[in-house]
């Protein structure tokens, strides 16, 4: 596909880096707006993502080199270019943004309310430019549909097979992420799941990435158990459904009433 987007001498920009880049800059936007529906103020809102934003980097890097490390595979620095385990990512920046909301006053879970859709836009560009780079590949297919890759950067940088009829599966998942970007950002606009946003994007993304799963070639990744099904994308998914219904249970309307107060 397009793994480098500009190429300057020795310099390359990669697609993937420079899609995240507009990822996180559309979904800031995305949070500033929704956050000030709850009467964040947006400076603060803004503040904060930069925090948020380095932990969930960190949380990716993290457990991308645990999975490695679990599964006898080297983590190498180059692979951090991947961003590591996204789920890691998503994980690690959202208690910080909890933890960032206190220190800024603000009430934590409006917070979090008005960084979960935007999340789910973020990972929905950031699946096209795994696309471009070749990375989170899917497996053989036969579909009218199917993509070949024939970039040998594209190949070195993620290990996706050339010449080999594949799942588009980066572009299924990037469909998939923006209709759940579309549900959260309507139930926050309807005022619906108030506070609780945390857990219905748990329980929606969990489901999301096992459907993913059943498309994804890149194995490497890992299995658990030795049971063939469960990968470690379905086992963090798998994670975030149960995290989710904890918190729905926690976090009944009674207590979100008193969120000012939190």
């Amino acid at each position: 596909m397009w793994p480098i987007a500009l190429e300057i001498g020795s310099y390359e920009l990669g697609t993937y880096g420079l899609l995240v880049g507009c990822a996180v800059l559309l979904g800031l936007w995305v949070a500033r707006y929704l956050g000030a529906r709850d009467g964040l103020s947006p400076r603060a809102v803004n503040d904060a993502a930069l925090g948020t934003l380095f932990a969930g980097f960190v949380g990716a890097a993290g457990l991308g080199a645990v999975v490695a490390l679990l599964n006898g595979v080297e983590f190498r620095a180059a692979d951090l270019r991947n961003a590591g385990a996204v789920h890691g990512g998503l994980l690690g920046a959202m208690p910080a943004a909890y933890l960032l909301a206190r220190h800024f006053r603000l009430p934590p879970w409006l917070l979090v309310d008005a960084y979960i859709p935007a999340a789910a836009l973020g990972q929905a560009i950031g699946r096209v430019g795994c696309f471009a780079a070749g990375c989170c590949f899917g497996h053989s297919s036969n579909a009218p549909w199917s993509v070949t890759f024939t970039e040998e950067r594209a190949h070195t940088l993620s290990g996706v097979p050339l010449q080999m009829s594949l799942h588009p599966v980066q572009l299924y998942d990037a469909s998939a992420h923006l209709l759940l970007f579309l549900v959260l950002f309507l139930l926050h606009r309807r005022g619906a799941f108030v506070g609780r946003l945390f857990g219905v994007w748990c329980i929606l993304e969990g489901l999301t990435r096992v459907v993913m799963e059943v498309f994804r070639g890149d194995l490497g990744r890992g299995i658990w158990f030795e049971i063939e099904w469960l990968s470690t994308g379905r086992m963090t998914s798998l994670l975030m459904i149960a995290l989710g219904g904890v918190f729905l249970a926690l976090k009944n309307p009674a207590r979100v009433a008193s969120l000012a107060d939190s």
